[in-house]
């Protein structure tokens, strides 16, 4: 959900200064041929610019680790910045993406009968647990399901 408010001048919109806002998203995905998420994700990496020499492991390694993780895999091959590709007047400036396998978080699912105001309340959570472990990869508290991160 994005909200925008303009304000309003005798029929005409002023111009407001940029206003940075957070854009939220959850997307159901089915993967029909994990292998070839695996594979691309590998392909990304080995033809990323990393100076391997300052990480903790080498090109291979890591390749190896992200074949046999399709969260991280599929996470590391979206890209948020392209989420909003053709929106005039719109600049992607960073984003969070991660994947988890099951259903969705109870705080994705919407009409459960809670009512908009609860709805917000776990939005609210969701936005604070984000914040918490937006700087690296684990699982947010009360997560079931193992989470990958790609920050951008």
């Amino acid at each position: 959900m994005i909200v925008v408010i303009f304000l309003w001048d005798s029929g005409r919109v002023k111009r407001l200064q940029p206003v940075t806002m957070q854009l939220y998203c959850r997307l159901e995905v089915v993967v029909h041929d994990p292998e070839a998420v695996t594979s691309l994700a590998a392909q990304q990496l080995r033809e990323a610019n990393i100076d391997w020499s300052e990480e903790e492991d080498n090109v291979e390694t890591a390749v190896d680790e992200l074949k046999a993780d399709l969260c991280q895999s599929l996470a590391g091959v979206m890209d948020p910045l392209r989420l909003v590709d053709g929106v005039p007047g719109v600049e992607a400036r960073g984003g969070l993406i991660w994947a988890e396998i099951g259903e969705a978080h109870r705080r994705f699912r919407a009409g459960d009968g809670d009512g908009a105001a609860q709805r917000i309340a776990l939005l609210g959570d969701l936005f604070e647990e984000l914040r918490v472990v937006q700087g690296g990869v684990g699982q947010p508290p009360g997560a079931a399901d193992p989470v990958r991160r790609r920050r951008c």
